[in-house]
């Protein structure tokens, strides 16, 4: 891409990277434009970033504002995402300025209308609640399997789910919004639940307090397998997408961590339930004592449940059950 055009968006906080055929300009590691380099200097821009039709129409006031000298001659698509054809450097840092489109953009990458904007609703089993998103279908999910369907303590399901006495404490490891924690604190004697995103954290601490969980311990905190104090988080559009994979288009956040061993050392767990998109393996293999009991869901090896278990003649070995 031109340099100048690249020193246009550096400035402005942008990250550029170049691929094959177009350059995608990244705010946040979101996707915020696309260009693609014509001839003679001209370039059609993709905003990507702009997507619903509010947002969108918002974009069109601005660029028919009522006493512009520059509202003629814009060659822009609406049909889908926005897209702006055969504009030079100059011309493209105009429309800029017109539209105000960098605040736009810069507004939209933080995710201030996802995080805010959703529909709360109630679940209740055997005397117990748990708030959560109803306007999110992967939230239903999480609902219906984990808080209702006890996913992981069912035996009939996948591998078998873990077994719990009210002698366990059990280590719950990507907590999310507490289903998980509000379905077992009943069962067992206690929980430790570690969730590092804020928002979920809201959640799980309002569930916990809800249900007068007294013997659940709750940490704003990832796990992770090494000593890294801070770590950058990736935030998709939904709650089920939140992770330490580094992918596009999902928002880049510093969360605490803390190593596994210290909170295997600190808590002694005898059952651990592991489900943190995509690092279970990282937290698995560095992990000195694995519990009696561990179930955890592996996004990394495109496998849809595994156990680690303890032999059951031996205090010591474990061995890994591949569904």
């Amino acid at each position: 891409m031109d340099k100048k055009l690249v020193e246009f968006f550096e400035k402005k906080e942008f990250e550029v990277v170049e691929k094959k055929t177009t350059t995608q300009v990244l705010i946040q590691n979101l996707l915020a434009f696309s260009v693609r380099e014509k001839k003679g200097g001209l370039f059609d821009i993709s905003i990507n970033i702009v997507k619903d039709e509010e947002e969108k129409e918002k974009l069109r006031k601005r660029i028919n504002r009522e006493g512009s000298s520059e509202n003629e001659g814009w060659n822009i698509d609406f049909e889908k995402t926005p897209l702006l054809h055969n504009v030079t450097i100059s011309r493209f840092e105009a429309f800029c300025k017109q539209t105000k489109l960098i605040a736009q953009v810069k507004r939209l990458s933080e995710f201030r209308e996802v995080q805010s904007d959703f529909t709360l609703a109630v679940a209740e089993k055997d005397g117990k609640t748990l708030k959560w998103r109803s306007n999110l279908p992967t939230e239903k999910h999480i609902v219906d399997a984990v808080f209702k369907g006890s996913e992981y303590t069912h035996r009939s399901v996948g591998l078998g789910g873990l077994t719990l006495t009210k002698k366990d404490v059990v280590l719950d490891l990507g907590g999310n919004i507490g289903a998980f924690t509000c379905d077992i604190f009943d069962k067992v004697k206690k929980v430790i639940v570690f969730e590092p995103e804020d928002v979920n954290y809201e959640f799980l601490s309002t569930n916990i307090e809800d249900n007068g969980a007294k013997n659940v311990v709750a940490h704003k905190q990832a796990v992770v397998g090494n000593d890294d104090k801070v770590r950058d988080f990736y935030l998709g559009k939904a709650p089920y997408y939140y992770s330490f994979l580094v992918k596009h288009n999902r928002k880049r956040v510093p969360v605490e961590c803390v190593n596994i061993n210290e909170v295997m050392e600190k808590y002694k767990p005898t059952k651990m339930k592991v489900d943190i998109e995509g690092s279970e393996w990282e937290v698995l293999i560095n992990c000195k004592d694995f519990p009696g009991e561990t179930l955890a869901l592996r996004e990394t090896l495109g496998l849809g449940a595994y156990a680690i278990r303890r032999v059951p003649y031996a205090p010591q070995p474990s061995y890994l059950v591949v569904e």
